[in-house]
């Protein structure tokens, strides 16, 4: 669980005991806002990090694997990300909420694309569903679902 005020994600035991914590992503510094966690098949963790305009992937034991936007990339990827999904085949997906876009990586990192979502900022960009290959985006203020797909 993001424990976003307490800046770490918690995993807990089927009875509820915390069993692992991550506060530090290691060389990319500590968690600063966590928001939202993702599992992979692989029990991977990816961590939308609100605060450092970050998403990081964690080993299921809690080593560092992978930062998006990785060092040296352009720094304006993500403006305060607010969800992150892993879809079937790994890939992964992060609700920009105030850049109004929705970013899809491969698996393997790479940066496959990105969906601009021309609306009003009200909705509720960063948090998505995936269904199938499909992410539907609640607009609340309109009072009705997005649904987009990756082309």
């Amino acid at each position: 669980m993001a424990d976003t005020f307490n800046h770490r994600v918690q995993k807990l035991s089927p009875e509820g005991l915390p069993c692992l914590e991550i506060a530090d992503a290691g060389g990319w510094g500590p968690l600063r806002e966590p928001v939202a966690v993702a599992l992979d098949a692989a029990e991977c963790l990816f961590v939308a990090d609100r605060e450092a305009n970050r998403v990081l992937k964690f080993s299921a034991e809690g080593v560092p694997l992978r930062c998006w936007p990785a060092p040296g990339e352009r720094s304006d990827l993500f403006d305060r990300p607010r969800d992150v999904r892993v879809g079937r085949d790994g890939s992964v997906y992060v609700g920009d909420r105030d850049n109004l876009r929705l970013h899809h990586f491969a698996a393997s990192g790479a940066r496959l694309g990105s969906i601009a979502l021309d609306t009003d900022p009200a909705c509720e960009a960063g948090c998505f569903i995936l269904v199938d290959e499909y992410a539907v985006i609640p607009d609340r203020m309109n009072d009705r679902l997005l649904c987009v797909a990756f082309a």
